[in-house]
């Protein structure tokens, strides 16, 4: 079960996040969780927080491809995997884990230099 990750929670780390890319086949069953996430981070509210946030639903013809998720963050960190083994709330909780850490690398980055 992944961890709930609240809405102002989400909303913070957003400022965190560059570019979102989702690839996917229409047809194939294994790419529901992500096609329900790209769902959910192509909101009109997370690109209001953060204006340089863009979200990617790049739909694949070939059906053999393997549904994926690339996220690149704001400290210059990629974080990629394979969807077809999470739910759309698993995909979201480790998304935004990773979101936390780009905060926490640029927040460590900042108290180095003073």
């Amino acid at each position: 079960m992944s961890k709930r990750v609240p809405k102002q929670v989400a909303m913070e780390l957003i400022a965190f996040v560059k570019r979102v890319e989702l690839r996917a086949s229409f047809y194939d069953p294994k790419a529901t969780s992500a096609f329900e996430f790209a769902r959910q981070m192509s909101s009109p509210h997370l690109q209001k927080k953060n204006p340089n946030y863009e979200c990617l639903m790049v739909r694949q013809i070939d059906e053999d491809f393997p549904a994926s998720l690339k996220a690149e963050f704001s400290d210059g960190s990629v974080f990629e995997t394979e969807t077809s083994g999470h739910t759309a709330a698993d995909l979201r909780s480790l998304f935004f884990e990773k979101a936390e850490d780009a905060e926490n690398a640029l927040a460590a980055k900042i108290g180095a230099k003073k």
